[in-house]
């Protein structure tokens, strides 16, 4: 198994966690952070599949999902 395997599957293994804990965990500012450790783990295996631009469009989209918020 060679470095970027493991990375992709170590990756997949937290985004499917983190999104399971947003919509099971009952305090919402914990389901927020699942959701942005969520939404990075998302970009960071975008990366690893060498889709640059995915990542980045995630990345913002996270930004301006989170400053939307904060403003709202």
């Amino acid at each position: 198994m060679s470095f970027l395997q493991f990375a992709f599957y170590f990756l997949a293994t937290i985004l499917v966690g983190a999104a399971a804990r947003v919509v099971t965990v009952r305090n919402p500012v914990k389901a927020a952070l699942y959701l942005v450790l969520a939404f990075f783990s998302a970009a960071c295996i975008w990366i690893t599949l060498e889709a640059e631009f995915l990542a980045i469009v995630d990345r913002k989209s996270t930004r301006l999902n989170s400053s939307h918020v904060l403003i709202s």
